[in-house]
């Protein structure tokens, strides 16, 4: 035995790695029911209300140029989790529902509440 081997003290391989595992496996069991969504441990299972259809909006103002789903409260909110569940952040309102495609009377009626013409455009086409 040489002098250097004598100053490193022998170390048990797999003690350390053992216990940092079974830690981050007890939180990750232990954490969402406990404190509920708590990034990046979540109880909600993604995908778990298998969407099975959905719709892109597009606004355009009366000269054809295309106008942010967002003012018209079209836009896509959907991250995966079922609503309610998640990343702990309040999404904004929409109309869009991830999952079911609205009739064109619907869609009509909810910018007639919205913006019953308090937009300043004439109409919007919404495809």
């Amino acid at each position: 035995m040489n002098e250097s081997d004598r100053l490193i003290p022998k170390r048990q391989t797999g003690n350390i790695e053992f216990v940092a595992v079974s830690i981050f496996i007890l939180i990750n069991l232990a954490a969402p029911p406990i404190f509920g969504d708590l990034y990046p441990f979540t109880i909600a299972p993604m995908f778990s209300d298998k969407p099975g259809a959905y719709c892109n909006y597009y606004v355009y103002d009366p000269a054809g140029r295309q106008l942010p789903a967002a003012h018209f409260q079209l836009q896509r909110e959907y991250d995966g989790n079922p609503p309610g569940l998640g990343a702990g952040i309040k999404p904004p309102t929409t109309f869009d529902r991830f999952g079911s495609v609205p009739d064109g009377e619907e869609l009509s009626a909810h910018l007639t509440r919205q913006f019953g013409g308090k937009s300043g455009l004439k109409y919007v086409d919404v495809v």
